[in-house]
Formats: structure tokens, sequence, C-alpha cells
């Protein structure tokens, strides 16, 4: 695998980072990347949603087909300058559209080519759309505060704005950056042909996320009461959107599950989904218990 030098200057934009670009140098106002030419960062293929569109690398025109569309497209030796004063600079090499799935086809990060029918790609974007959830949630996190702020309500006097920031939203912004590296692992099929030793190395899925998703579950669980109903996504925005959240994971665990049976999937990427889902379930309880807001308890008819 050849390895392509890219050179920044000035303001880096944040989307370099996605990419798994390995930083070598870091100078004055320049820092030099190393990146493998197929190098497939976060996710994989057009099921990806941003995730194809924020990864795509091709050398040459004659050769982009061949690339993998989640590649970041830069030409072999580029040079990117960029300035915090003209931020068009450094995209001035981007191209988010290659036209190579008008056939109805997309790219895997291993550049074998399938269907977008297929379930790998279902599977990725239910990925991407969990992966949205999160962040929509996150952006939500405050809107308590802010509403009864405006509205002078006391209860929020009995609440701290920054009560999620030691946990939950650190939380939630690792399992962003994880739900990428789930992404990368569905877009490798570990039993293709085409998928070498090496990008099975690089896109594996270590249990130790599955660890790190229990622990925080069990330290939420320690200051809620006990759950002694069924409950209705609701209370705060924040949670009602954690519950969503939770609804698109369950889904895309039962899409990324028959990819773990046929073999193609890690077993560490489903068992990550499936406590992912418990996660969100526990951390909307605590979005609504730390601003003294009820759970939505289910009412029989």
């Amino acid at each position: 695998m050849r390895r392509l030098f890219l050179s920044f200057r000035g303001t880096i934009s944040p989307q370099f980072w996605s990419v798994g670009l390995e930083k070598m140098t870091n100078t004055t106002n320049e820092t030099t990347f190393l990146v493998d030419e197929q190098t497939g960062g976060g996710g994989g293929g057009g099921g990806g949603g941003g995730l194809e569109q924020q990864t795509k690398i091709g050398e040459e025109e004659a050769t982009k087909k061949d690339h993998h569309q989640n590649d970041l497209q830069m030409g072999k030796g580029t040079t990117f300058k960029s300035s915090a004063n003209d931020a068009k600079d450094e995209m001035t090499k981007f191209k988010v559209y290659t036209k190579t799935g008008d056939d109805g086809t997309s790219s895997l990060y291993n550049l074998e080519r399938r269907k977008k029918s297929d379930l790998t790609f279902e599977a990725l974007g239910d990925c991407d759309e969990t992966n949205v959830a999160v962040g929509i949630a996150r952006v939500h996190a405050r809107d308590f505060f802010l509403f009864n702020n405006t509205n002078n309500n006391n209860i929020v006097a009995s609440a701290d704005i920054n009560c999620f920031d030691e946990d939950v939203l650190p939380h939630l912004e690792i399992i962003q950056s994880r739900l990428l590296d789930v992404g990368s692992a569905i877009a490798t099929p570990l039993t293709s042909e085409k998928t070498k030793d090496g990008m099975k190395m690089r896109c594996r899925f270590d249990e130790s996320h599955v660890d790190a998703i229990e622990s925080w579950i069990d330290a939420y669980e320690e200051e809620l009461p006990a759950l002694t109903n069924f409950l209705c996504p609701g209370g705060t925005k924040f949670a009602a959107f954690l519950h969503q959240a939770r609804a698109i994971c369950r889904r895309c665990e039962r899409k990324v599950q028959p990819m773990v049976e046929s073999g193609d999937v890690e077993k560490s990427v489903g068992m990550y989904l499936n406590r992912l889902s418990d996660y969100l379930f526990v951390a909307a309880r605590v979005a609504n218990h730390r601003v003294g807001v009820e759970d939505v308890s289910y009412k029989k008819a």
C-alpha cells in the first residue's frame, strides 16, 4: 500500500481529522500527515451517508472509479494550503461527488463494489443515522435550561446547567467516534477475498469499547430510582432525542446481526450496538432525572 504525504499550512478543517490521518510532524505553521492511499476512515460506501462524503481519496482521474468511495479525493503529493482569512484554499482539491455510484453500486473499504441495495449499505446507513441522532441529542442537552430560564420557571433552581458535562456529554462524543469505527468494520467484510489481513487489523473493533459502555451504564443506574414500569419516550427534549437514537440503534443492530452470524462482521460490533441501545435508554432516564423531570410512564387503558 502506497502512502501519500499531505502538508497543511494554517488552519486545518475538522473534516481532515475524520479520515484516519496519521500526524507526522508539527512545525510552527505547517503540519505533515501520512495517509494510506486506501484509508477508509469512518464507515464505508454509499450507505454511510455523511460518512461517504467526508472520506474520499483519489489519485488520478483515470483511476477514480477503482478507489473506495469513502476515501478523500486528493491528488498524490497534493499540498493543501489554508489560512484563517481564506478557508476556501483548503477545500480547493475536494470533490464530494464522484459519479461512480450512478450505476447503482457503491464501494466498500476493500474496494469491492456491491449494489446499493446490499445489506451492508443498509447497515451502514443505519449506523450513520444512529450517529446523527446522537449528535442531535447532544445539541439539545441544554434546551431544558434555556426554555425554563426564558419562562422564569423555578424548577431550574434545583438543577445545574452543567450537570451533564462530566459524563453524559463526553460519553456521547466518544460514542460518535466509535460509531465511525463500527462503520469501518461493517464496510470491511471479513469473509471477502478482497479484504486483506492489513485491512482486517486496521478495522478491528476491540471488545474494550463494550466494557466501557457497560461501566457507564452501571454508574448511571446507581443514581436512578428503580424502574417499576414501562416507559414512553419523553420528558425533556434531551431525553426524547436519546430515546430516538436508541430506537435507531436497535434497527442498526438488527441489520448487523446477520452479518455477524455470517462471519462478515466481528461479534464485538454486534455486542457494542446492543449495549449502546441500553446505554441510550439509561442516559435518557438520567437526562430527565438530573433536571427534576419525571419519566413518562406507560398507563394501561
